[in-house]
């Protein structure tokens, strides 16, 4: 526990001596816009300092002068002085200097931070009592943990220049260090188009049926994986299927001939060589079926204890489930849709999530510029998953409409980057070996 932490009767932590401080900071009226801005009443535990603070407040406010009189003349008229310590706090608040207001601000926070989380864990036990579904308490306890954590870092507005320059700066560290704040694909031509892809965003990756979206994901997941740990859900493909596609992509043989060990003695040394390169990176899979966003949220906590996580692909949207009674499939879609982006905000970390086209765009063949290519319009199941995307990509085949024992081992493909918050919009051509699950940019 840090120091200067005591506890009160309730058993709760209280930082008393950074709350007098900070009391003594706001007699201070140039102290005052920058501790207003991050403090509220009730970050303060003791009723009668917070009744100090109210009393400069309201002097504030009044556009009156902040002095140990006027002070005592305020807390009179409402009747606190004397429930506040009288004039012998008073004089405590106002003979004291204060020489960094900076870290007395973050001591009360810190305090402040750990009497919340007291509570909500005394709750989330009284909530168990209760008999509430284990779900419900998990999302109620991430949410307000995620609430403190937000409330004790608002600031009231930022300059725009201070803001670019921070931009700069971290852009220029991050290029001096490689920690830069987005990763990339590993497929340079579509890097160039996206920029990297940003801390915190999400990236809905769609197609149609059999398209090879799920395969694509996993081509960007290894790419990925050669700088840090991914997190895969597979809502669909169990995780025995999915290490088997990763070990095809990675020996360059069918994963089709690995698993019935149709392979010569040549290609064993491969599986072998591609098994040791699969073992040295850290790609986690979890595969279970109608995972909720609280499960993702618990999950990925979990994740982040061992590993670093530098991104999450989820396969695939609209197999996830809400879990609730009587509530229709567009509503599910757009909550779960506006949950996925919090997380990823949340924990600063990107997600790639695959979702399915509407039928109608198998169908609608080309339109009169000539093209079949999806629309963000055709996104399956809610609007909301085109209106919180960060950014849309879509794998469009001109020969998807072909029958697939008439379609070729080796394809070419157009990876359609739609919409794009932090870059350029358009497309990359990509050979997509059907046999392998390879991509390579043409």
């Amino acid at each position: 526990m840090p120091e200067n932490i005591i506890e009160l009767e309730s058993d709760l932590p209280a930082n008393e001596e950074a709350e007098k401080q900070l009391l003594a900071a706001m007699t201070d009226e140039k102290n005052l816009p920058d501790i207003l801005g991050q403090i509220r009443p009730e970050h303060l535990c003791f009723d009668r300092l917070r009744a100090v603070y109210d009393s400069i407040v309201r002097l504030f406010n009044s556009s009156q002068k902040i002095t140990k009189l006027d002070v005592e003349r305020d807390m009179l008229k409402f009747g606190t002085l004397e429930f506040a310590g009288g004039a012998e706090c008073l004089s405590y608040i106002f003979g004291t200097d204060v020489d960094d207001v900076a870290q007395i601000i973050a001591l009360v926070l810190e305090a402040y931070q750990l009497r919340e989380t007291a509570t909500i864990g005394k709750k989330m036990f009284v909530d168990s009592l209760k008999l509430q579904t284990p779900t419900d308490i998990i999302k109620h306890t991430f949410d307000s943990l995620m609430h403190i954590n937000q409330k004790s870092s608002e600031k009231a507005f930022s300059l725009v220049g201070q803001v670019a320059r921070k931009t700069i700066t971290t852009f220029t560290q991050a290029m001096e260090t490689t920690k830069v704040p987005w990763i990339y694909t590993g497929f340079k031509k579509l890097d160039e188009i996206l920029g990297g892809i940003e801390k915190g965003s999400m990236v809905v990756l769609a197609a149609n049926s059999s398209m090879g979206k799920t395969t694509f994901m996993l081509n960007i997941a290894r790419n990925m994986a050669n700088v840090g740990s991914v997190l895969v859900f597979s809502l669909e493909v169990p995780k025995d299927a999915v290490s088997l596609k990763l070990l095809g992509m990675e020996s360059r043989i069918s994963p089709q001939r690995i698993k019935f060990m149709n392979i010569t003695k040549q290609e064993v040394g491969k599986v072998n060589d591609a098994l040791k390169t699969l073992d040295d990176l850290c790609i986690a899979i979890n595969d279970t079926p109608r995972v909720s966003p609280t499960d993702i949220r618990v999950i990925i906590l979990k994740a982040l204890l061992e590993h670093d996580i530098k991104c999450i692909f989820i396969d695939y949207l609209q197999l996830m489930s809400l879990r609730k009674k009587g509530i229709d499939k567009f509503t599910e879609i757009s909550e779960i849709t506006r949950e996925i982006e919090a997380i990823g905000k949340e924990f600063g970390i990107p997600i790639i999530v695959l979702s399915q086209l509407n039928r109608a765009n198998v169908g609608r063949g080309a339109t009169k510029e000539g093209s079949s290519e999806p629309k963000q319009s055709d996104l399956r199941g809610s609007g909301e998953i085109e209106q919180c995307a960060h950014t849309i990509i879509f794998i469009h085949d001109e020969n998807y409409h072909e029958s697939i024992d008439k379609r070729e081992a080796t394809t070419n493909v157009k990876i359609l980057v739609a919409k794009n918050r932090s870059g350029a919009t358009g497309y990359v051509e990509m050979q997509f070996d059907r046999e392998t699950g390879i991509f390579r940019e043409v």
